[in-house]
């Protein structure tokens, strides 16, 4: 493909996709257990804390990941087409914007600044 040696081909094309896809799944693993420490915040200091928004915004991220890896693995494309690219990158800015939301609100409970 494209010129690649079967070698190149897996370590260019194939293992940087791995890799995104593994990174992509300890992020989200990383937000869940962020989303449960900031519950039991809450818990605990009776303060909110959008727990909610920490551990579900990021599924935008693992669902990018689902949509690179059905790029890759089950269609064997190089990269993402247009719809694909536009749906999974939607997800990815709106699990952005809903996590930070969470992080922040979280961070001002932490810091000691909001109710």
């Amino acid at each position: 493909m494209f010129g690649l040696e079967p070698s190149q081909e897996f370590l260019y094309i194939k293992l940087s996709n791995y890799i995104l896809i593994g990174a992509i799944f300890l992020l989200w693993v990383g937000f869940l257990l962020l989303g449960n420490i900031a519950r039991k915040f809450q818990i605990v200091l009776r303060m909110p804390t959008r727990w909610i928004f920490i551990m579900i915004a990021p599924t935008g991220i693992f669902i990018y990941g689902i949509i690179v890896l059905y790029a890759t693995l089950f269609k064997q494309m190089v990269k993402m087409n247009l719809s694909q690219t536009f749906i999974s990158y939607g997800f990815f800015m709106l699990s952005g914007i809903l996590t930070y939301i969470g992080v922040f609100q979280f961070f001002k409970v932490v810091k000691g600044d909001g109710k």
